[in-house]
């Protein structure tokens, strides 16, 4: 059995989706690690282990991303990073991951005259 997913990422940091099998029943992975990194340099921005029965209960995906992980790595006013979800099942003996991709920009200067 063979697992997929497709995760969305909101404006505001809220990941979302349904793990599932290639049959379409969603399911509780045994182990769920988080990946962010900048899709065009590929520079990594966090790693972070994932609590399946909280953050994936019965494969519905739902958190938000720490600030941190919204960082810019360049100096251009924005960038599209990548999240990716690994996960595994069947006593860690299958894996997989879903992948999503979301623009973060610079927050705005209030500049005082």
């Amino acid at each position: 059995m063979a697992g997929h997913t497709e995760i969305e990422v909101s404006d505001s940091g809220w990941v979302s989706g349904t793990i599932r099998d290639y049959a379409g029943t969603a399911f509780q992975p045994t182990t769920l690690v988080l990946y962010v990194y900048d899709a065009e340099t590929l520079t990594q921005i966090a790693t972070r282990s994932l609590t399946p029965a909280s953050d994936a209960p019965s494969g519905v995906i739902g958190f938000r991303l720490l600030t941190t992980e919204s960082a810019l790595v360049g100096t251009g006013e924005s960038e599209t990073h990548v999240v990716r979800l690994e996960f595994t099942w069947n006593a860690a003996a299958d894996a997989s991951y879903g992948e999503a991709r979301y623009t973060v920009k610079k927050a705005p200067v209030l500049v005082v005259p």
